[in-house]
């Protein structure tokens, strides 16, 4: 395979590479979804499976779990988008040309893209024998023509943000994938940045009738989705809260062989908003269960997603003449999208706006040490809007010399930099939630899942953050947070919110995992996460 690859990428060049090796995969790809051996529930479900984008690995899980349902004798029923939309989650700068954006994408779908991803999707619900339905059997193109001339007529970001249809805003949905399609939260310095917006509002548009039209014909009473932000999922979730579904969203997560699920929402939303503390109850084992998996994580051992290597990482000398603050910031065009309530309206404003502060103390007792986010580099959408540029131009500017930046594709781990420096400042950061738990001083100004449960400091201002930005210089800060909350919190996050599935095998290629057969009889695991959808 790894020849193939080198043959095909000598021979062809940008995206006619990707499309080349995306077909070679899909020939390639067995779903090998075979029976799975459980016992037959007594009350049958009506369950949706509407993950929708074929192409999308957490397409596939999505049909594990609804193979499984049938084996319990429920009635499943699997939604794929059949080219039918015009931009969706599968869409990405890089697999469009400048013609093809200018001139096409708001008019045409995106053939080539749509061609391989129907393929994928249909591939698998074949493998599996599922029932399943296109989005082409429940929309008619020439009765909402209106609103497609309605949508194109709008020819500002502000405006298009506001369109709603059936009470959905799919316009703020529509934004939110504009942005991760251009891996840029500032969309309006791209090209056709409108047309590509608008694109992705009609197929906000053709998802609601998609769904209105289908929850006629199918009364489910479960509906099941990877994440539940962007399109087409975003405009799914939102829809079926209306109509009072049973919602589950899930994503793949950090732990080896783990997903993350979530109830109502996604788990972004969810996991800030939603989690009682109180009701968790924590033993020796537990702890300790926690304190080892944090301690691999630092590692880099036994986990899915990983950013921060181990192996041959760099070292960064470490003042302790002075006070010493990591901060750790989030992808930029991620955070803009995930989260909403924030002390600074953006992550780069928090940034900046933190240099500036330290830099009005006299005399400035600290050091700044700022990690950007790994992720920015090795994520599965680059981003395209770097945050080391804005920062360099700042300090140049304004003749600062505190300031140590790591960037995202620097061979640094960000545990060490917690490890070494007095405090941590997260924007909206998971590594808050792992920090915390480890006993580390942990600052959030952003809208972090560990907000409101006594485990981070929480800033709720500007006025407030100046202030302990203030009180750390003079050696007057008293930070005092309970720790056992945090630990708390860290268990439920990585043994209650994510849930493992055994049998599930990382992989290289699309998807990035596979089913290891020998571990289907009888499985627990996948019992477990079945009962929570049910439940």
């Amino acid at each position: 395979m790894r020849r193939i690859k080198k043959i095909i990428r000598s021979t062809f060049v940008g995206r006619s590479v990707s499309f080349l090796l995306n077909l070679l995969r899909l020939t390639v790809f067995k779903p090998n979804l075979k029976t799975f051996y459980i016992k037959k529930d007594r009350i049958k479900k009506k369950i949706l499976f509407a993950s929708s984008v074929g192409m999308n690995p957490d397409f596939y899980l999505g049909s594990i779990l609804a193979k499984a349902m049938n084996d319990l004798g429920h009635e499943t029923l699997t939604l794929i988008c059949d080219k039918s939309l015009y931009a969706c989650f599968n869409c990405s700068l890089i697999d469009f040309s400048e013609k093809f954006l200018k001139d096409k994408i708001n008019e045409n779908k995106s053939k080539n893209i749509c061609y391989i991803c129907n393929k994928y999707g249909t591939k698998i619900v074949n493998d599996g024998k599922l029932n399943f339905v296109n989005y082409s059997n429940f929309f008619n193109s020439d009765r909402i023509e209106h609103e497609f001339q309605k949508i194109n007529n709008i020819q500002n970001i502000d405006s298009l943000k506001k369109y709603t249809y059936n009470k959905i805003n799919i316009g703020n949905h529509s934004f939110s994938a504009t942005v991760r399609f251009f891996a840029n939260p500032n969309i309006k310095i791209e090209n056709n940045h409108l047309k590509v917006f608008q694109s992705y509002t009609k197929s906000g548009l053709i998802t609601v009738e998609v769904l209105k039209n289908l929850s006629k014909k199918f009364d489910f009473t479960h509906i099941v989705l990877d994440h539940g932000i962007y399109i087409p999922q975003g405009i799914i979730v939102e829809y079926c809260k209306k109509l009072k579904k049973n919602i589950t969203t899930y994503a793949t997560e950090i732990r080896n062989k783990c997903f993350i699920f979530s109830k109502n929402q996604s788990y972004h939303y969810e996991m800030v908003k939603k989690i009682d503390l109180k009701n968790i109850q924590l033993t020796k084992k537990k702890i300790s269960h926690t304190l080892n998996f944090l301690k691999q994580r630092r590692l880099g051992v036994n986990q899915w997603l990983l950013f921060n290597e181990r192996i041959k990482t760099e070292k960064i000398k470490i003042d302790k003449k002075k006070i010493n603050l990591a901060i750790f910031t989030n992808v930029l065009w991620d955070a803009r999208v995930h989260f909403k309530e924030a002390v600074f309206e953006t992550c780069e404003e928090w940034v900046l706006n933190t240099i500036k502060v330290i830099s009005e103390l006299s005399p400035n007792n600290i050091n700044l040490y700022i990690r950007i986010h790994p992720g920015e580099e090795k994520g599965f959408v680059k981003s395209r809007y770097p945050l080391a540029p804005l920062i360099y131009d700042y300090i140049k500017k304004n003749n600062i010399n505190f300031v140590k930046v790591i960037d995202s594709s620097d061979n640094f781990n960000s545990y060490d930099l917690a490890n070494t420096c007095d405090y941590s400042i997260c924007y909206a950061s998971k590594i808050a939630i792992e920090l915390a738990a480890i006993g580390k001083k942990v600052i959030t100004t952003g809208d972090a899942w560990t907000r409101n449960k006594n485990i981070t400091h929480d800033i709720k201002n500007k006025k407030e953050y100046k202030q302990v930005i203030k009180n750390i210089n003079d050696k007057v800060y008293n930070y005092k947070f309970n720790k056992k909350n945090a630990i708390k919190f860290a268990y439920y996050y990585l043994f209650e919110a994510m849930k493992e599935i055994d049998f599930m095998v990382k992989r290289k290629g699309n998807p990035p995992y596979r089913i290891d057969d020998t571990k289907i009889f009888e499985n627990n695991s996948l019992k477990k996460v079945l009962n929570f959808i049910l439940n």
